[in-house]
């Protein structure tokens, strides 16, 4: 795949001769690792199969995307800064929910021996 980098590469076992060679295709979501795969054959050196991103069934492609999109990865600084505000943002909700909850719990069991 033209302009691709290499990210990582599964060594063959004893029973299957085939490198996979995992790239970063240009245009992938996923910045940091890629999701493309490239099998080479261990004995010939030759291709056995390539497998781009970009062509594969749109499930495939949602499923690659999910992990980006989740820690802010497929939207650069902007979306990172994104997910972290997110994640505080929920904290705050969780800890004041918390607050309210043993606020309200403890106004009630005051009122019952009144």
């Amino acid at each position: 795949m033209p302009g691709s980098s290499l990210t990582s590469v599964g060594w063959p076992t004893p029973g299957d001769a085939t490198y996979s060679v995992r790239v970063r295709a240009p245009g992938e979501i996923r910045r940091d690792w890629g999701a493309s795969v490239v099998l080479v054959d261990a004995n010939t050196g030759g291709i056995r199969g390539v497998f781009p991103i970009g062509e594969a069934a749109p499930s495939r492609r949602f499923m690659m995307a999910l992990f980006p999109i989740h820690t802010g990865e497929a939207g650069g600084f902007v979306g990172r800064l994104l997910s972290i505000a997110i994640g505080l943002w929920l904290i705050t909700m969780i800890v004041a929910g918390c607050l309210l909850w043993a606020k309200r719990r403890k106004a009630r069991a005051g009122k019952r021996w009144d």
